[in-house]
């Protein structure tokens, strides 16, 4: 005869729990999408972070930093972005004004249509495949 470790009623109990708390969706791995953190270089304003994948979206700056993080979106960004970072891989993004784009992720294509609090946008582009270019208003 083979012993278990916990009775089987135990053990139906906690199968049961575990099944009822993935239908009530307590369980969820799902990221939230947009996030809000205070940086100093928006003057207390929060970085707004989308985590979305393959969503189309449009977001107003107010003079935030942008963080995109998530893979194969359509993103607006309009109004002023102080610093706008993609780290995702293969979005799509259109931004008003901005004075940094940072692309630490791969195959993105970002275009603005001009430079805020100043003559040139400050573009740092490490990952692999970006495109980031200067488009008509």
């Amino acid at each position: 005869m083979i012993s278990l470790p916990f009775p089987v009623t135990f053990r139906r109990l906690l199968l049961t729990g575990v099944l009822a708390a993935a239908a009530a969706g307590l369980l969820r791995a799902e990221p939230p999408k947009v996030i809000e953190s205070p940086t100093a270089a928006t003057a207390g304003k929060a970085t707004l972070t989308l985590t979305d994948n393959g969503a189309t979206r449009t977001v107003e700056a107010e003079g935030r930093d942008v963080a995109i993080e998530g893979n194969g979106n359509k993103i607006t960004v309009t109004g002023t972005c102080h610093a706008l970072t993609v780290s995702g891989n293969g979005n799509e993004v259109k931004a008003g004004s901005v004075a940094s784009i940072s692309t630490p992720g791969n195959h993105n294509h970002v275009a603005y249509t001009q430079a805020s609090g100043g003559e040139s946008v400050q573009i740092t582009n490490v990952g692999a495949g970006n495109e980031v270019s200067k488009k008509a208003e």
